[in-house]
């Protein structure tokens, strides 16, 4: 009998795709390499579900991550149920954030698969119930299992939070199927630097561009990829190239073609440092300050940030050493050995381990169960 798993993931505007690329990266690894029998679940809107069609990919839709209401809670369960007409899942799979198991003070999900291993795939915990006052009392899903691996150190640790065993480090990082066909760094004479920070940073992007749209500030050329189509007539110069983002090869085909890359600590550093692209990390939060902090003290990239006082000098003074072609090729060379490409099998492993430990009752047993109880 083959290996069941539910995999939950949120994907909307907000949030990004990331987590939502991961997450069917992760279901097809199983389902093809591992046999599992694999259903996904997105919660998320109607731009996440275009973009699974643009992939080519099938998932089930829930239109709504954030379960507000009782109806959407019914709804939900309903649906879950209705995946697992006979039996629960070995495996459930709560990617990116943690879900909470409360509603009104009445439990969820342990409701639901009560004998199931609940497996957390790069969770990062509310820190109280007060931060979400529609989730009184709140109470986080009871993980067995957690694999983290952003913002976390380099190379493979384990540890435990109270009953959950947790592994942590890089090493387990997953990348997306784009990022193994993507060729390596490799810049063309006269490359433009390719610059990208996340939609989120609409105020550091806005400080980096009226600094690099200064007449003579730099010698480079400058492609800029942005979310924000507002900045198009607001930086205009002959040195600067402003487009929205595009799909994912062309725009990591314009990053391992650039001279260098500027770009914030999201998961787009993992997988630019991966293809051996020397980097000016410029941090837009609190949590990527730490993550960029960690690839420096590993020797990769420039760390610049987005602060205003001396941001511009400091700037400045990355570009001019980003000029020495020595420097870059050993940024590179460090970034490919930061990140390998195993930590999808590394996941898979431990996804199975897991699900060994499950006490769900398999369908052949179902109908002899319900002889005995009725």
């Amino acid at each position: 009998m083959a290996t069941r798993a539910l995999l939950l993931t949120r994907a909307d505007s907000a949030s990004g795709y990331e987590h939502l690329q991961r997450t069917l990266t992760l279901a097809g690894h199983l389902a093809g390499q591992r046999g599992f029998g694999v259903k996904t679940v997105l919660m998320g809107d109607e731009k996440s579900l275009q973009h699974c069609r643009e992939l080519g990919l099938s998932v089930v839709f829930f239109p709504a991550w954030e379960l507000k209401l009782a109806v959407r809670r019914h709804l939900l369960a309903q649906l879950l149920r209705g995946l697992y007409l006979l039996a629960a899942p070995h495996l459930l799979v709560f990617d990116g954030y943690d879900f909470s198991d409360t509603y009104w003070g009445r439990s969820f999900f342990a409701d639901l698969f009560p004998n199931s291993v609940f497996f957390g795939l790069d969770i990062y915990r509310h820190r109280d119930g007060a931060e979400r006052p529609e989730r009184e009392p709140y109470q986080p899903v009871n993980l067995q299992w957690i694999v983290n691996s952003l913002h976390a150190p380099f190379g493979r640790q384990e540890s435990r939070e109270g009953n959950a065993r947790v592994f942590f480090g890089t090493d387990y990082l997953i990348l997306p199927p784009t990022i193994a066909r993507a060729p390596r760094w490799r810049p063309t004479d006269d490359a433009p630097v390719a610059v990208y920070l996340h939609g989120r940073a609409a105020r550091a992007t806005h400080r980096l561009l009226s600094v690099l749209a200064e007449a003579a500030f730099s010698e480079h050329r400058f492609h800029i990829f942005t979310d924000h189509s507002e900045l198009f007539s607001h930086y205009i110069s002959p040195r600067i190239a402003i487009s929205e983002p595009v799909p994912q090869e062309r725009f990591l085909a314009a990053f391992t073609g650039s001279l260098f890359g500027i770009t914030s600590a999201g998961f787009s550093l993992c997988e630019l440092a991966h293809l051996g692209v020397p980097l000016i990390i410029v941090p837009v939060s609190l949590a990527e300050y730490g993550s960029a902090e960690k690839f420096i003290e590993q020797g990769f990239g420039e760390l610049v940030t987005a602060g205003s006082l001396g941001f511009k000098s400091r700037l400045r003074a990355a570009l001019t050493r980003m000029s020495d072609e020595a420097l870059r090729k050993r940024y590179s060379e460090c970034g490919r050995k930061l990140i390998d490409d195993r930590g999808l099998s590394r996941v898979g492993d431990l996804m199975a381990q897991a699900a060994a430990q499950a006490t769900v009752v398999e369908p052949e047993n179902l109908a002899e169960s319900a002889g005995h109880t009725s």
